[in-house]
């Protein structure tokens, strides 16, 4: 029999919200293979801030969320899916390209744009402790609410950004290179949120997206 006659069909929406940054390239591919394997649950899917999306979860309005955010105590259930590194963001043109691999310490002589905390809540967490760890306070020329706003500003010369390695790549053609940091590795990981009790659906969907990230067991509650 066919993968989807062995569910009973619930043609309503499977809502998910996401919050800043966790649109991973992967959540393409897995929506794509929820289409394909369960085409009888369909997915509607809501952009969220941080604060938002962790009360509509608990609300029941939404059903699962992506988000960056692993410091929040929401004691929901989260499933780490993705991995991206965190990069620095330069204009084409930018004397810091002759760094391979750039140490943070440079930064000090450029304008840093950098992610508003009211709707980025985790870029900034990242980016903030490099910072404070290296004892390093940066000058801040703007502070952005978008990759295209980041990416905009950057291209044009006005500063540059630390942000998702993918992201820079895909983003090449606004006139924008990414550059590694000279330093440990530093991971942006993307999870999958959800509470502890959900419908079957939900748990097929988890156990899809556990597939489609390769991830062999879940890791428990965070938070």
């Amino acid at each position: 029999f066919p993968y989807t006659t062995l569910f009973r069909s619930d043609r309503r929406p499977l809502r998910i919200a996401v919050s800043f940054g966790a649109i991973h390239a992967q959540l393409a591919t897995l929506l794509a293979r929820q289409r394909i394997e369960e085409p009888e649950t369909p997915v509607a899917l809501y952009e969220a801030a941080p604060v938002e999306q962790i009360a509509g979860l608990k609300g029941r309005r939404y059903e699962l969320g992506f988000t960056l955010d692993a410091r929040a105590e929401h004691g929901l259930k989260m499933q780490p899916l993705w991995y991206d590194e965190l990069a620095v963001m330069l204009p084409v043109r930018s004397p810091l390209l002759a760094y391979p691999a750039i140490p943070l310490s440079a930064l000090v002589d450029y304008p840093v744009v950098m992610w508003h905390s009211e709707v980025c809540a985790a870029t900034p967490y990242y980016v903030q402790a490099l910072f404070v760890e290296a004892e390093i306070a940066p000058h801040v020329t703007a502070q952005a609410r978008s990759f295209e706003f980041m990416a905009a500003v950057v291209a044009a010369g006005y500063g540059v950004g630390l942000a998702a390695r993918s992201r820079i790549d895909a983003a090449q053609e606004a006139g924008i290179v990414a550059r590694p940091l000279h330093a440990d590795g530093h991971t942006i990981t993307t999870f999958l949120i959800y509470c502890d009790e959900v419908s079957e659906r939900v748990k097929r969907f988890i156990e899809r997206a556990r597939r489609c990230a390769g991830t062999v067991s879940h890791r428990g509650v965070v938070g």
